[in-house]
Order: C-alpha cells, then structure tokens, then sequence
C-alpha cells in the first residue's frame, strides 16, 4: 500500500497488474464521494481512481467541512460514523434511484 500511495499514478504504474485496462472497461454508475476535511484522501486523489473510468457515469460530490452535519469535521472515515448520519440520506437516494 505504502508503495502505490508514493507512486504519482497510484496502483495503475504497479506492473504486476493491468489495472488502468481494467478500470477503463468498467460501466456503470459511480458516486465519488469526498469530505474535503480528509487529511488523507482529497480530491485529486480519489480523480487518479475514478478519471480512469472511461466508460463509467462518475458523479463527484465533494462535501465541505460542516455540510450536512453539526457534529463535527467528518475526516476520513467518519461519513460511517453514526453522528454523521445527515449525510447519508443523499448517498442512499443516489443507489436507490440506480437499483
């Protein structure tokens, strides 16, 4: 993991697997979420991932900090947090409208 996170194009310069082809024959419906509070995963990380989904229908949704929710900076994995539960109605919304 360490590896790939240092690497300018992530997992997809790993030639051990083909994964920029994989992505690229990916279909369907994306969301990309992502809390701008994340000290971890920004923006221009997650597009490395979800710019290779040539055949994809990628929303990107960025949330800012206090969007949503009163109780606090979300961060990297606090969206799952019940206390950030105001946020999850517009993700879910999402999936059910493409079930």
């Amino acid at each position: 993991w360490r590896r790939w996170a240092s690497q300018g194009q992530y997992f997809f310069e790993d030639p051990e697997f083909d994964l920029a082809e994989r992505f690229a024959k990916a279909e369907g419906p994306v969301l990309s979420v992502v809390m701008n509070d994340d000290l971890w995963v920004h923006r221009g990380a997650v597009d490395i991932l979800t710019d290779r989904l040539d055949r994809a229908d990628v929303v990107k949704r960025d949330i800012e900090e206090g969007e949503g929710t009163a109780n606090g900076p979300v961060g990297h994995m606090g969206f799952y947090r019940s206390k950030h539960k105001d946020l999850w109605p517009e993700v879910a919304e999402w999936l059910e409208q493409r079930v």
